[in-house]
């Protein structure tokens, strides 16, 4: 089916509705909006039975030099898995009787090789996610992503914990109608009440001129659309971490300040920016020791809910295998997420 002209999810309609959701979080980086951005429409939705088709045009704000080149520029492969985490959840949205997101416990990527010449900013995408099985408990989505001549780029898997039963799951597709005004405001409540932990990272680990920055904001202080992907994802001091008891090379990393750029709608750290986080640790371990090797896989395991403020960071180490683990930490070294990186 082609693109159909106008036709959003119900997720976002409902997103687009609320008005506590009109900041600029980790999705609406990436442009996953059917409304022009830099004067051009980068997402197109088309429904089907059992699932959701989507035309993506890569932005050049989400394209970003790899690690040892200044010359090309491309969206990394972490970038494909975040878009992927939201467009499934779209899927699932759609397909499920009662309209529940679900939250992810496992997201997973296999690339062709030739997948680096293919991310580059005006490229066209070509997604289909797959809802393999609606659940009360559990949901699986599996998808595809091809380029503008039909050739496969990628594969991709998305597990999600369904938490709201089906008779909470009807208030819920009340809560995003007609309740539309006291969700705003028990949003903004609830949201208002999070405490975040502090972060006790940069003080104790890095040198004072490499502490993560704030995020950039407009003139009125708020959170906009990053113009360059670095501002939001590029790890600062990067140290060599304790490998006392192992002799795989281990790295560690520490996010920029965390602010609702790097959220999920409901204000935590966003599954995808985790992956991309990891993904460009990984990267700089990898160019180290074998340069000349193309990343070919991605497996997200995702083990509790992160803080959308204060600071992460990742540790990453050779497992010996052609691969690379991650470990994405909060604010008080609490292990959120874990990544396996393969590289062939």
């Amino acid at each position: 089916m082609g693109p159909t002209a106008g036709w959003q999810p119900r997720l976002l309609q409902a997103a687009n509705a609320m008005r506590f959701t009109q900041i600029p979080r980790f999705g609406r980086q990436l442009r996953l909006d059917p409304k022009p951005c830099d004067d051009i429409v980068h997402t197109t939705f088309s429904p089907r039975k059992n699932g959701l088709n989507v035309c993506y045009i890569i932005p050049a704000a989400l394209c970003i030099a790899p690690i040892g080149d200044t010359i090309s520029q491309r969206m990394p492969a972490s970038g494909l898995l975040a878009l992927f985490d939201h467009l499934s959840t779209y899927a699932i949205s759609e397909i499920d009787r009662t309209h529940r997101p679900g939250v992810s416990l496992t997201l997973s990527i296999e690339l062709v090789p030739q997948h680096e010449q293919i991310l580059r900013s005006g490229s066209e995408l070509h997604f289909a996610c797959d809802v393999e099985k609606a659940g009360k408990s559990v949901s699986f989505i599996s998808g595809t992503v091809s380029d503008a001549h039909g050739n496969l780029v990628a594969t991709c898997r998305h597990t999600k914990y369904m938490p709201l039963p089906y008779g909470a799951g009807l208030v819920w597709a009340a809560a995003f109608g007609i309740a539309k005004p006291f969700t705003d405001f028990v949003a903004k409540v609830i949201l208002s009440r999070i405490k975040h932990p502090e972060p006790t990272l940069a003080s104790e680990d890095l040198p004072v001129d490499q502490l993560p920055s704030g995020g950039h904001t407009d003139a009125k202080g708020h959170a906009s659309l990053v113009n360059d992907l670095t501002e939001l994802v590029a790890l600062r001091g990067v140290v060599n971490s304790d490998s006392s008891t192992s002799a795989s090379p281990c790295i560690r990393g520490f996010s920029p300040a965390l602010n609702v750029r790097h959220t999920n709608p409901l204000g935590g750290l966003h599954g995808g920016c985790q992956a991309m986080f990891a993904e460009l640790l990984a990267a700089e371990l990898m160019r180290e020791k074998h340069p000349s090797t193309v990343l070919r896989s991605i497996h997200m395991e995702y083990l509790r809910g992160g803080s959308g403020a204060g600071m992460c960071s990742v540790e990453a180490q050779l497992d010996g295998m052609g691969g690379v683990s991650c470990h994405t930490l909060d604010g008080t070294n609490a292990v959120l997420s874990h990544g396996k990186f393969i590289w062939k």
